[in-house]
Parts: structure tokens; sequence; C-alpha cells
């Protein structure tokens, strides 16, 4: 028996009719198509707890004793990752 196609609201608040798939009504494809339909890229994955701290301690050793602290390490780190995940 054929399903019925429904309306789903994009998240830029437009509407497009979409038949739900056997699998999964949103699997990774439709999500990715839907996010480029409204204009939207994929955000990069937030750097993990683990990946801050192996970098913060990174910026810690180079920093030598040098001015700082461990909460300007952790920031320094978040955002050094984000970048380079942005970037690739």
């Amino acid at each position: 028996m054929a399903r019925k196609a429904t309306t789903r609201t994009l998240p830029a608040g437009t509407r497009k009719q979409v038949a739900p798939s056997s699998e999964s009504e949103f699997n990774a494809e439709s999500t990715t198509a839907i996010a480029e339909l409204a204009g939207e890229r994929e955000r990069p994955a937030e750097p993990t707890v683990e990946e801050t701290q192996a970098r913060a301690y990174e910026i810690y050793i180079a920093r030598a004793g040098g001015p700082g602290d461990a909460q300007s390490d952790w920031l320094q780190a978040e955002q050094d990752l984000r970048t380079a995940k942005s970037r690739s």
C-alpha cells in the first residue's frame, strides 16, 4: 500500500511535500537535502571534552609557565578546535 505524502515544516519556515521512506522518515540524506533547501549549512561538530583537554594542555606546555591560566588555555583550545573543524 502506498503511503500518502505529508507536508513538513523546514527549519527556515518553508514547506515542502515529503514522502516518508520505508526505513526512516528523516535519514541523513534527506536531512542534508532539507538543510540545503532551507539555505542552511551543516555545522561542524563541537570539540569533545577530550580534544579540548588535550589542546589546552598543549597550550599550557607551549607557554612554559608564562602568563596565563587554565581557563584561558581552555577557552583558547575550544576556539582553536572550532576553527580547525570549520576549515575541514
